[in-house]
């Protein structure tokens, strides 16, 4: 009779096998990058509403970064598009969701595809549609929209067809010295009980997902975190992903073939300027703006560059997105019941900006006449917002009494001024979870919606929650609803009244409840405007004057180089 010893020993190495497949949990992973740069000369920056940022060269370039991930045993994808840009604005989303469409047949669509923006305010604007955020562009600039999409689509394309099998893994880590709360009095008007449970009123960690190919190559890194991109100033002139865009450069550079992308997350109360000037301005630590997008960009890269190095968890498990929209101008709070003395307590509001929007912020001050946090109402700016659209009394008492109106954005006809319904998403990406939402969120907004999401998915097994704010639409602020009664330029921008955070999280509820059970129904909500791209004007001249100076050619030597140089010159 033969020894069952051989046959026991294969029997061995097959469970093994099943075990080691089992434990070492495989995904279908894509990555692709492809060049965002839009027009480098005589079109208006987006981000600081300046008609002065008028662009004049580029420090470097913009990119749109996607990374595909792919259940194995499903086939379910989720397609994260990373873009060196202000915001993915909802017009953008759209066009980049009908092209999909026609070339994907269903593979990629509203439900899987996030658009994410890293809030970089060095970059060309005019893709809006709507008035408020084209103004100061002087309108819709269609060679920029037009550079946008065709670069994203180009990312996806990349994406799509470099699919392998690998792993994922995650990790997080603390930036020092990674920003400033630039509206700490608005913070500290949140409770003690719960600032209590953080040690910063600024979030610190950065969370870093890590994609390797089955043989252990690393071939992108997709990490958040929670800083404006707004070292270089309301002066600069040139087109630059800041600093979040130089900390990209410098590991891309340092890496071997990795797309690497930053994202950001609830930095709506965060600078990265850290020097306090003591006239209601901050600055930042190197000598030029360029310095100071450098310093903290070098931050970001040393935490991300140790993260990349450093210790990880695998990931494991499903892959599901799911996406509604919402019309945030009338959406009813569950279980909140008004009352005579608050009617509107149980509701959000159509949109609203405050007057203190128009005091801008510590890294970019606009109208002097205006301060954060004063109530008390600017009777010219108040007619003038008046004749050109009257907030109704209802409207006021829905937005709360503190904040004192300046213009009723929502209300604008025949179009409004800025977008009324916006997606909510979640991703959950084994036990590694993103919460997708349009705003620039505060941090303590934000520490909620992680908790949210958390609660929400916790019988899925995810262990951790990132929120990837400014992502597939733009649509201003969120603040907590103590932050907002503050009316710091955060709260006076947080359009849909003081419920607004409250109502994102209830919707981000409603949405997790069918990724948890995909047996729960899932409304998908109202279609948002769809805005026809041919009714656009821009009063934008493009490039009156490109010409070489008097008496001379481009391409002439100005100056011969020396035949050597010492290190350093």
């Amino acid at each position: 009779m033969p020894s069952p010893k051989p046959l026991l020993s294969w029997l061995f190495v097959l469970l093994l096998g099943a075990l080691t497949r089992h434990t070492v949990a495989t995904y279908n992973i894509g990555v692709g990058k492809s060049d965002i740069t839009g027009p480098a000369a005589e079109v208006i920056m987006m981000g600081f509403a300046s008609s002065d940022e008028s662009a004049a060269g580029i420090l470097n370039r913009l990119y749109a970064r996607a990374f595909l991930i792919e259940d194995p045993d499903t086939s379910k994808r989720v397609m994260f598009v990373h873009c060196d840009l202000h915001s993915v604005m909802q017009l953008v989303h759209q066009e980049v969701l009908a092209q999909l469409a026609t070339k994907y047949n269903g593979v990629y669509t509203e439900q899987n595809v996030i658009l994410h923006a890293t809030h970089t305010h060095a970059g060309p604007g005019g893709t809006a549609g709507y008035f408020l955020y084209d103004v100061s562009i002087f309108g819709y600039i269609s060679e920029n929209f037009d550079k946008i999409v065709s670069g994203i689509m180009s990312a996806i394309d990349a994406a799509h067809n470099s699919v392998q099998s690998g792993t994922i893994r995650w990790n997080k880590g603390e930036v020092t010295k990674g920003g400033k709360n630039r509206s700490p009095d608005a913070y500290l008007a949140n409770p003690a009980s719960e600032r209590a449970q953080y040690s910063s009123d600024i979030d610190t960690t950065m969370r870093a997902l890590h994609f390797f190919s089955s043989s252990g190559k690393l071939r992108g890194v997709l990490a958040f975190y929670p800083v404006h991109p707004t070292s270089l100033t309301v002066e600069n002139r040139l087109i630059s992903g800041d600093n979040k865009g130089y900390a990209e450069f410098l590991l891309e550079d340092e890496l071997d073939d990795v797309v690497v992308g930053i994202g950001i997350t609830n930095a709506g109360d965060v600078s990265p300027n850290l020097i306090d000037n003591g006239d209601g301005t901050f600055s930042g630590e190197g000598n030029t703006s360029i310095e100071s997008a450098e310093i903290m960009g070098k931050r970001q890269y040393d935490t991300l560059s140790s993260l990349i190095k450093g210790t990880s968890e695998l990931i494991q498990g499903s892959v599901v997105a799911k996406l509604s929209y919402v019309d945030f101008s009338a959406v009813t709070l569950d279980g909140v019941t008004s009352t005579s003395a608050d009617p509107y307590a149980n509701r959000t509001c159509p949109a609203v900006i405050g007057q203190n929007f128009a005091a801008g912020t510590e890294d970019g001050r606009v109208l002097s006449m205006f301060t954060e946090g004063n109530l008390k109402a600017n009777v010219l700016f108040q007619t003038i917002g008046g004749v050109i659209k009257e907030t109704p009394q209802w409207i006021q008492d829905c937005q709360n009494v503190n904040k004192v109106p300046l213009l009723a954005v929502g209300l604008m006809e025949p179009v409004p001024w800025v977008p009324n319904i916006l997606p909510v998403q979640v991703v959950k990406i084994g036990q590694f979870a993103i919460a997708v939402t349009t705003f620039e969120t505060t941090t303590m907004a934000g520490r909620r919606i992680r908790n949210t999401v958390k609660t929400a998915l916790a019988s899925t097994g995810v262990t951790e929650v990132e929120l990837a704010a400014i992502s597939n639409a733009y649509a201003q602020y969120m603040t907590t609803m103590e932050e907002y009664l503050t009316q710091n330029y955060e709260g006076a921008s947080t359009l849909f009244g003081p419920n607004q955070l409250a109502a994102v999280q209830q919707e981000l509820t409603r949405v997790a409840a069918s990724v948890v059970d995909p047996s729960v129904p899932l409304d998908v909500g109202p279609t948002p405007m769809q805005i026809d791209r041919t009714s656009l004007i821009t009063m934008q001249t493009g490039v009156v004057m490109d010409a070489a100076p008097l008496l001379r050619s481009f391409s002439d030597v100005r100056t011969q180089p020396s035949s050597s140089y010492t290190v350093g010159s």
